[in-house]
């Protein structure tokens, strides 16, 4: 199969980030008189959920305010901190960078805020790599929606049924993304879910190195 779109997930799959995701979200436990989770019990929720979710996921009986507030304090952490302890999975740019060479959409879709996404880009420079990107609150539907995808199709002015389109991921999320849009997924070897996991739940290939997405363009 040869794809003419390729959709990535960021967390996990484009860009190590889980320090800073995890030491972000515990600096705004500390500052808001909260127990700090220990960093491997955070690690397995990252790119799953949104960060709302996520502080829920800890502390559940937190008012909508105060996940709010915890939220704010995690975005500014996590902002100043991003060139220093974010980055990119070995070959994952050059593979984008080559993707492009050959004329394919590239795209991102994430739990994570558009505007989050969009600051790691231009903080590496490398915006340019991505025609579209869908981040939490992009559009009315949540990953692992099928809306996500169609949106990103509409955005880059290309119709669903016609494109033969590809999901890059490494969760159990990314998978429902494939199955809910009735796409192909191919999971990485390097994310928090397992190879052999995201082969029971569907993924129709397991990425050893970014480089073997461009036997597929």
């Amino acid at each position: 199969m040869i794809y003419s779109l390729f959709i990535f997930d960021f967390d996990g799959t484009l860009a190590d980030s889980k320090d800073n995701i995890a030491k972000s979200l515990n600096s705004a436990f500390k500052k808001n008189n909260l127990p700090e989770i220990p960093l491997e019990n955070i690690y397995p929720h990252i790119g799953k959920l949104s960060i709302a979710k996520t502080i829920l996921e800890f502390y559940p009986e937190l008012s909508e305010r105060k996940v709010q507030e915890l939220r704010e304090d995690y975005i500014t952490r996590l902002n100043q901190n991003v060139k220093e302890e974010l980055k990119f999975f070995p070959g994952a740019l050059e593979t984008v960078k080559k993707l492009k060479e050959k004329n394919k959409k590239t795209a991102i879709l994430s739990v994570k805020p558009k505007e989050q996404i969009e600051l790691v880009l231009e903080t590496f420079e490398i915006r340019h790599l991505f025609d579209s990107i869908h981040g939490n609150g992009t559009s009315e539907f949540e990953k692992p929606a099928r809306g996500c995808v169609e949106f990103i199709v509409s955005d880059l002015g290309l119709n669903i049924e016609n494109e033969s389109i590809l999901m890059i991921g490494d969760s159990h999320v990314d998978v429902e993304v494939g199955k809910n849009a009735g796409i192909d997924m191919f999971g990485v070897s390097h994310g928090i879910t397992s190879p052999q996991e995201l082969t029971e739940l569907g993924a129709k290939k397991i990425l050893k190195s970014f480089d073997e997405l461009l036997s597929f363009a």
